[in-house]
């Protein structure tokens, strides 16, 4: 990678090829995607994407990062209010189903791929989400912090499910 001349610019210039990165592959798939294909969505040069990440593992392990670091950021601005906490936090995360639905698509995807390096960011971010809701709940005064930030992830897996699949028989009653 060549250096940053203009971090601004580099940085606004990445997090393009990054938002198309996401667009690409939850539609095509980590697999079948090729550099290629997002340069394209991106409007650059395919040499261009390799000034920011060396490699496609390294520009998807880089777009894994940044979906779950957004959920957890929108978490963690969530209040711990006992009569409010679980609600809110669900409302939280149906507001980014709505604004980022390549993201749902792409977070389901990377729950089946066998790389190793890829299975192992899943995991570290999943088991922070995990924890990061589990001390929401344990500030809030909850009971049972640790089963009840398994079930919420869990129902919140089976969201994702249900808005992938476009099957409302899934959900859990409320819309996205």
């Amino acid at each position: 990678m060549q250096t940053k001349p203009n971090s601004h610019l580099y940085e606004e210039r990445k997090a393009a090829i990054l938002e198309a990165a996401i667009e690409v592959f939850a539609k095509i798939g980590y697999h079948k995607v090729t550099t290629a294909d997002i340069s394209g969505k991106a409007g650059i040069s395919q040499p261009y994407v390799y000034r920011f990440f060396e490699s496609k593992e390294a520009l998807f392990l880089e777009v894994v990062q940044l979906i779950y670091d957004r959920i957890a950021g929108e978490f963690a601005k969530v209040e711990c209010k006992n009569d409010t906490l679980l609600a809110d936090l669900i409302t939280s995360y149906e507001d980014l189903m709505r604004r980022y639905p390549n993201e749902i698509l792409l977070q389901i995807q990377t729950w089946g791929i066998a790389e190793e390096n890829v299975q192992k960011l899943v995991k570290a971010s999943l088991e922070d989400l995990k924890e990061l809701v589990q001390r929401k709940f344990e500030k809030a005064g909850l009971p049972d912090v640790e089963n009840l930030a398994k079930d919420f992830l869990a129902r919140g897996f089976l969201c994702n499910l249900s808005f992938a699949l476009g099957s409302p028989a899934l959900s859990y009653g409320r819309k996205v």
